[in-house]
């Protein structure tokens, strides 16, 4: 199943990603010099695999390597996520 999300916030290379489906955020770092900007688009293959990952930036259209932190973090702990 694709799992696709919307950049919404981010803090020095850690990125949440609004999964609305889902309700919640996935927190994601980034291990590559790939550009990740507010309202870009991702999407990745589970909602379940944590560490290296390849996520696809649908609205740049290329891939970016990153560590899944976390995910179906809800909005009141978005802020703790973000600053681990």
């Amino acid at each position: 199943m694709l799992i696709v999300g919307v950049v919404e916030k981010m803090n020095l290379d850690r990125v949440a990603i609004w999964v609305e489906e889902q309700g919640s955020y996935t927190i994601i770092k980034l291990r590559s010099p790939a550009h990740i900007e507010q309202g870009d688009v991702m999407c990745w293959s589970d909602g379940y695999s944590t560490g290296s990952c390849t996520y696809w930036n649908a609205t740049k259209g290329w891939n970016a390597e990153v560590s899944v932190q976390n995910h179906d973090v809800p909005i009141d702990l978005l802020r703790q996520q973000l600053i681990a």
